[in-house]
Order: C-alpha cells, then sequence, then structure tokens
C-alpha cells in the first residue's frame, strides 16, 4: 500500500442500502419533528421510533401549548399522545445491529493488517476505507455519515479519546451510530433519538477517561439519555 494516501472502495452491498434508507427516514422525520413543533407551537416530552418488518412508525408525546396540536403529514407513520412510557425506541438498536454485523464481516478479516473503516454515507454510498498502520483518517465529506466502523488492529474494542471526540461530533450532525472492531468483536455507541446538548458534553468528558472499554461503557451508558451502547 501507497503510505502516503488511503485506499478505498466503494461498496454495492444491498443489505447496507436497506439500512441507509431506513436511516435516511430516521433523518426525514427529525427534521419534520422539528419543523412541526415550530409550526403547531408544541412542546416534545419525548418520541420513539419503533422498526416492524422494516417498517417505521413514530410514537411522539407532546405537551400541547398555544394552538392545539394536530396530525400532519409525516415522512413515517405516527402517532400523537399525551403521555407515553420512557423507554428506547427499537428503530435505532435495531439499525446499528445490522450495521455492526456487516461491518464484522468486512472489517474482522483486516484485523492483522492496517487499520480499516466502512463508512455509510447520507446517499447510501458505502465505502470500505483501507489507513495507515496505527490510524485511519477520513475528511468530513459534503454530506452527512449515517454510520460509521473502524478496526483497531491487535487490539479489543475500545474507543480512544479520539474515537470518542469523533463519535460526539457525528451524532450531533444526525449520525446514527459509529463502532470500533477489535479481536473480541464490535462495540457500538449509537444515539437512541437526536443527541441532547447534555449529552453532546458528557460524551466530551468521557473522552477524558479513555480508554472506553466495553465494562466501562456499560456502567456509565446510564446516564446518558439520548445515547446507548451495543456489544457484539
Amino acid at each position: 500500500m501507497n503510505r502516503n494516501r488511503h485506499e478505498f472502495k466503494h461498496l454495492k452491498d444491498l443489505e447496507l442500502i436497506r439500512i441507509c434508507r431506513l436511516a435516511k427516514k430516521i433523518l426525514d422525520f427529525e427534521d419534520w419533528l422539528a419543523d412541526y413543533l415550530e409550526a403547531y407551537q408544541c412542546e416534545l416530552k419525548d418520541y420513539i421510533i419503533d422498526i416492524h418488518d422494516d417498517e417505521l412508525e413514530a410514537l411522539i408525546c407532546i405537551e400541547k401549548s398555544g394552538m392545539s396540536c394536530r396530525y400532519s403529514e409525516a415522512p413515517i407513520k405516527i402517532r400523537i399522545v399525551d403521555l407515553c412510557t420512557p423507554r428506547e425506541g427499537r428503530a435505532y438498536q435495531d439499525l446499528t445491529r445490522r450495521f455492526s454485523r456487516k461491518a464484522l464481516s468486512y472489517l474482522y478479516p483486516t484485523l492483522t493488517q492496517h487499520e480499516y473503516a466502512l463508512v455509510v454515507f447520507e446517499d447510501c454510498t458505502a465505502i470500505l476505507l483501507e489507513g495507515f498502520e496505527d490510524r485511519v483518517y477520513m475528511p468530513l465529506p459534503p454530506i452527512k455519515t449515517l454510520f460509521f466502523a473502524h478496526t483497531h488492529p491487535y487490539s479489543i474494542a475500545t474507543f480512544s479519546r479520539r474515537d470518542i471526540i469523533s463519535l460526539a461530533n457525528m451524532l450531533s450532525d444526525q449520525c446514527i451510530a459509529s463502532c470500533v472492531i477489535g479481536l473480541d468483536g464490535g462495540l457500538c455507541i449509537y444515539r437512541t433519538r437526536l443527541l441532547s446538548e447534555e449529552d453532546y458534553i458528557e460524551l466530551l468528558k468521557l473522552a477524558d477517561e479513555a480508554p472506553i472499554t466495553r465494562d466501562k461503557i456499560y456502567s456509565i451508558i446510564g446516564k446518558f439519555k439520548t445515547v446507548s451502547a451495543l456489544y457484539i
């Protein structure tokens, strides 16, 4: 490999395309929800997105304020209620799990080589990127990153300080999940709704505690309201 540049190849993977299209619907819904709340002067208590047979449905819990909140055309099926039980919707976790399995299939065989990354962009382009021996660097593209995974060769799956800072910035820009693939499997951190400002700050604080192992993230993830983790 030429050590002065990165090698990459485009992937034509139907499952990654399906995952991307569903994730794009989630982003479209999030944008719609922001406009909806402003238009009808509604205060959001919470929202939950579930997935059934690749069909998305959102439960929107609102507190009415000013104008009466009412149904409006949305990019996915919705239900608007006054009360809802706090829980994590299945859509973000399901798409993260599906992406992580694809990431394992592409990246695990490379663990004895250079650092590699799998990236899915908002236009559903997927690339496999080969970096240098100690890192892989991806310049920020003009479109959003929906999913990101990279390897830690010869190591277990841990988030470094740089990984956590990149994660916080990507999640704040509506990225769904970021994963690290190591010899022991994959560790993913994903958002469960729009990333809150409080959780963004907490993620940046978490960077100072790096490296973040599976045991550490599971012991502290409960303090986050819009972020969760899974191990595969």
